[in-house]
């Protein structure tokens, strides 16, 4: 367990406590901490952006050096104020934009990270960047903070529907994060579906949040860029949806919800931001429900805190 947290079940943290404990801790005297994820930019995603929040947090911080490792993503430019190392990795079949780590076969990449003094990492999957942490926390005697994000039952349905192998894969889930020093999850539904899964170690509620800080003076310029990007008007009241545009995410009764708007004469445009294999069956549905003209899907590239300053409504990902 990390030094100056206690493993309570539901005790919520606000993610500047977390640097703030670290600071006051045993572990101030820290060389570099590493955040492993199985997807970061140019795929936006809210897992990526958990991990780069982090990051940048513990620089800003001074927490020793903040370092993301991750799989190549095509596209990638990393031009952060923290490290990004990234091993090779190849198309995750039927899952688009996601990539299939394969860190054991990038002997360069290995070499780098043998080279980096990690004293802490945090795996924020327990896939391919996953375990990689896990193996560099067992081998040098370091914590390993764990963070469940995602409904990895949904996920493994979808793509294998066989439900023995579904049951597996969850225990093979299970498995990672009870081997963890430390769990982590953003909420207490999070929390829950945790347990659902069968694990029954004590996790920690951080509230990770995502700091977007708008430049002074600056607002109205981009608002205005926003409104171009979405064919919109400072009038209209814009709904946001920022995620995966996948079934697990239950978009589906959104489209319903927004379908019973529209019936009672309600004004609005729904964009909807993000990357998934299900975006061509959201589209679809929306049409059959006459929200065509209603509905946005802008590249999730275009720097998303841009759409949010688009319109007086507000939709928050579910």
């Amino acid at each position: 367990m990390l030094k100056g947290f206690s493993k309570q079940a539901q005790a919520e943290v606000p993610l500047g406590a977390v640097s703030m404990k670290i600071q006051e801790g045993p572990m101030s005297s820290i060389q570099a901490t590493g955040q492993f994820t199985d997807v970061f930019r140019p795929v936006m995603d809210g897992v990526g952006v958990a991990a780069e929040n982090l990051a940048r947090c513990m620089q800003q911080q001074r927490l020793g050096e903040a370092c993301v490792v991750t799989p190549y993503a095509p596209g990638a430019e990393d031009r952060f104020g923290f490290r990004v190392l990234r091993y090779r990795s190849l198309p995750l079949v039927g899952r688009r934009p996601y990539r299939l780590g394969l860190p054991g076969l990038d002997r360069a990449f290995l070499q780098i990270l043998a080279a980096t003094p990690f004293d802490l990492v945090h795996a924020h999957s327990p896939f391919s960047a996953g375990w990689l942490a896990r193996s560099m926390a067992q081998r040098r005697g370091i914590p390993l903070v764990a963070s469940f994000h995602t409904k990895y039952r949904e996920d493994f349905a979808s793509a294998v529907r066989v439900e023995p192998l579904v049951r597996r894969l969850v225990a093979h889930v299970v498995r990672f994060y009870e081997s963890a020093d430390e769990v982590w999850v953003p909420s207490a539904g999070a929390g829950r579906t945790l347990r659902d899964y069968g694990f029954r170690g004590r996790f920690q509620i951080v509230q990770y949040g995502s700091d977007i800080v708008v430049p002074a003076g600056q607002r109205q310029s981009r608002a205005a860029a926003a409104n171009a990007r979405l064919g919109t008007t400072p009038a209209d009241t814009v709904l946001l949806y920022v995620g995966q545009l996948t079934r697990a995410k239950n978009l589906w009764f959104l489209l319903e919800s927004l379908a019973a708007l529209q019936s009672r004469g309600v004004e609005f445009v729904a964009a909807f931001v993000g990357e998934g294999n299900a975006r061509a069956d959201l589209e679809a549905r929306g049409r059959l429900l006459g929200l065509g003209p209603r509905l946005r899907f802008p590249p999730p590239q275009q720097n998303l805190w841009v759409s949010w300053e688009a319109g007086s409504g507000r939709w928050p990902s579910p």
